[in-house]
């Protein structure tokens, strides 16, 4: 049975395990089932690598603007960290501290990517890709 309720995991490297309870503060007015965890990444001096992962069906415009605003949120008490939102398909899309996105292009797939340059293009492509399936 599939679970479509909305969904986020909020992943920050493990180095940095001390900033995970304000990276769950800045995260927590979503009505969605938040899950926050470590990752393991090689060195303490290395930025702090925050991945958002969006599963469930995340269709609504207020959920990519609640997600805008906690990214910059992050941006703002975490400005040298690394922030990569990964979709139910395993693509990863850096997101820059002006909401500029950098997509991690599967070979063969750039022409599906091309259009997508910042965050509002990220949420609209993601909003289509779900209400097709």
């Amino acid at each position: 049975m599939n679970n479509d309720k909305p969904k986020l995991s909020i992943s920050i490297s493990r180095e940095h395990q001390e900033n995970l309870v304000y990276i769950k503060d800045i995260f927590k007015d979503f009505n969605a089932e938040i899950n926050a965890n470590l990752i393991r990444c090689s060195a303490n001096e290395l930025p702090m690598a925050i991945i958002i992962f969006i599963g469930g069906s995340i269709a609504s415009g207020l959920t990519w603007d609640l997600i805008k605003l906690a990214i910059k949120k992050t941006y703002e008490k975490f400005p040298k960290s690394r922030i990569t939102v990964r979709d139910k398909d395993s693509i990863m899309y850096t997101i820059g501290v002006d909401l500029t996105v950098n997509v991690r292009i599967p070979p063969g797939k750039e022409k599906e990517f091309e259009h997508i340059k910042n965050f509002d293009d990220l949420g609209k492509y993601i909003n289509s890709k779900n209400k097709k399936k």
